[in-house]
């Protein structure tokens, strides 16, 4: 019986996937000029690593509060980049 459930289940995980690729490619086929195309497969953002972001905010405070905010012009001065400069009206 498991066996069977099993292969119901794959069959119909199959025709659908079979479905939402002929709906999309009609769908596509038959869109007006200049619409833009409908994905099959939706890209999702993947999830952030709450760890890792709490321990880089941790180390950006550190440097900043022993070396100040030399750590910004080191990467303007690494992309060949000059700082912007505000103007103070």
């Amino acid at each position: 019986m498991f066996i069977r459930k099993e292969y119901e289940n794959k069959f119909i995980h199959d025709t659908t996937w079979m479905r939402n690729s002929v709906y999309n490619a009609t769908v596509n086929a038959n869109r007006k000029k200049n619409a833009r195309m409908q994905e099959l497969h939706t890209k999702k953002q993947s999830k952030a690593d709450v760890e890792y972001n709490e321990n880089a905010i941790q180390i950006v405070e550190e440097l900043e509060a022993t070396q100040g905010k030399s750590w910004v012009d080191m990467i303007y001065q690494a992309n060949d980049m000059q700082r912007p400069t505000r103007e103070v009206r």
